[in-house]
């Protein structure tokens, strides 16, 4: 991700993108959170859909949560599951917040995505961590497709099914995928390593289920 760009605050951000009169946030004991707070404007402002603006104003979040935190503001955006901007505001937000508090010093990520019915493409993507110490992801449940996209120096374990493209043009990453995963697994890749239970039939970037495979 793009850090050359100055960080702001989450105020700061709030009067970039928040539009005159906006719907008050689901009423939820975690509704004065600052993350969803940001994550509301995001979803709800229709200057989300300028030229660059989608791109640019994920870089300029400063705010670095625990994991813990990061996991909590994830399950609060099940209220935005039907949201029409939802499936593309969430991955670049929630991949910023989990860069931001790796390189604040977390190592470990824990997620959980079983309450979703329905889980956004490209859930995390364009992780940059280091080669040591690198960055570990953990989610307890399924993800969808072009889970763990773009990535470098990232272990993932998804305990759960992936959909397809496990992981694409990734680098120096690790996959392990408990339950079943879709076609495709490791496109445009380089030396990474997928541990899958299951995959589809299609394998032409897999040399075998069980196997694991430097791409």
């Amino acid at each position: 991700m793009n850090k050359t760009l100055a960080k702001k605050s989450i105020e700061e951000l709030l009067k970039i993108i928040t539009p005159d009169q906006i719907e008050e946030i689901p009423e939820r004991k975690d509704e004065k959170s600052p993350l969803l707070k940001l994550y509301h404007a995001l979803v709800h402002s229709p200057k989300f859909q300028q030229v660059d603006l989608n791109h640019t104003i994920f870089n300029l979040i400063s705010i670095a949560p625990t994991p813990v935190e990061i996991n909590a503001f994830l399950q609060s955006t099940i209220v935005y599951e039907e949201h029409p901007q939802h499936k593309s505001v969430l991955p670049f937000y929630l991949s910023r917040l989990i860069e931001n508090s790796y390189n604040s010093g977390w190592k470990e990520i824990l997620l959980n995505t079983a309450i979703f019915k329905e889980i956004p493409s490209d859930l995390i993507r364009n992780i940059e961590a280091k080669e040591e110490p690198p960055l570990k992801i953990t989610i307890e449940g399924n993800v969808g497709a072009e889970f763990g996209s773009t990535s470098k120096y990232v272990h993932y374990q998804v305990l759960g099914n992936a959909e397809n493209d496990l992981g694409e043009g990734s680098a120096d990453c690790s996959f392990y995928v408990s339950g079943s995963t879709g076609a495709n697994p490791g496109t445009y890749c380089e030396d990474c390593t997928f541990i899958l239970s299951k995959i589809s039939a299609n394998i032409k970037y897999y040399h075998g289920p069980g196997d694991p495979r430097g791409c």
